[in-house]
């Protein structure tokens, strides 16, 4: 349950602060702050078992997007950073025979929002086993076998750019195929005004600066 509320700060200015009621075993708990403006859509959609991805410049606060979904959804958290080799999304099997799992793994069979951190930093080849667990609905793990995806199962991957590859400000990024883009609802995230405005505490020549 999204409630939105107005705040009021010292320099009479307003900003909208989010709280979510979040029903656990344990009764409802309330979850409140000042959140993103994009906030209450990305959870929508990936509450809805869509996989997001969230684009924009550093420092806009999407991992902390990511986390408090997962927190507001009652779900484990799973993270990885940039992909450039595939066991670090797949797994391996060790020289002694045992299967050593990843985050990905663990979100996948035991469900969780998995975030996929730097995913236009990650390597094509790489992407190609989330895509293939993405459209599938499950994934061939080494010395596992297939592996139904959970139904708490929810992906939420951040880039700095919209799949195109490198620009003039992020030059150490890949282009992403039309299969990796066809895989997530792209959502593009900003630096947030409300949240400057709670730091500053209603200080806009601060927050102007």
């Amino acid at each position: 349950i999204i409630k939105e509320e107005v705040a009021k700060l010292p320099a009479a200015d307003t900003t909208v602060k989010t709280v979510l009621e979040i029903k656990t075993p344990a009764g409802v708990k309330k979850l409140e702050q000042v959140q993103h403006e994009k906030f209450a859509e990305v959870l929508a959609v990936v509450n809805a078992g869509e996989p997001v991805y969230l684009y924009g410049p550093a420092g806009t606060g999407k991992s902390h997007i990511a986390s408090t979904v997962a927190k507001a959804l009652g779900l484990d958290f799973y993270m990885c950073n940039c992909v450039t080799q595939e066991f670090k999304l797949t797994g391996f099997v060790d020289a002694n025979g045992n299967y050593q799992e990843t985050s990905f793994y663990k979100a996948f069979s035991q469900g969780g929002v998995f975030f996929l951190d730097e995913l236009d930093g990650s390597t094509p080849e790489a992407l190609i086993n989330i895509n293939t667990a993405l459209a599938n609905g499950y994934f061939d793990f080494p010395g596992v076998g297939r592996v139904e995806a959970h139904e708490n199962f929810r992906c939420i991957a951040a880039g700095n750019t919209l799949g195109t590859g490198a620009d003039s400000q992020y030059t150490g990024r890949f282009s992403l195929d039309a299969a990796s883009m066809d895989r997530f609802y792209f959502i593009h995230i900003d630096y947030s005004r409300d949240i400057e405005k709670a730091v500053a505490g209603g200080d806009l020549k601060l927050v102007s600066f």
